[in-house]
């Protein structure tokens, strides 16, 4: 099946390229990563060693990156979960 049959047109105009060489160097170098289309756009969650990227491929060309990295020693209290649900920042 062509990858590009999947996408909306537009999208396969403007960024499919771009993120399809990506997912070969994910591919390739056997990093973790996770996909999800959502109406307006692709996700991608990159996973490695104690950092992960969270990369937008919108179909206006535009991609947006994310990194969030571990800091710390990891927590093993359950307690430190409820930071979820706290509006503070």
């Amino acid at each position: 099946m062509d990858k590009e049959q999947d996408q909306p047109a537009d999208f396969a105009s403007s960024n499919y390229p771009q993120l399809v060489r990506l997912l070969d160097r994910l591919d390739e170098a056997k990093v973790s990563y996770d996909v999800k289309t959502r109406p307006a756009s692709v996700r991608l969650s990159v996973m490695r060693r104690r950092r992960r990227w969270e990369v937008r491929f919108a179909p206006d060309g535009s991609v947006e990156i994310q990194r969030y990295e571990a800091v710390g020693e990891p927590k093993r209290e359950l307690a430190v979960l409820d930071e979820i649900f706290t509006d503070d920042e």
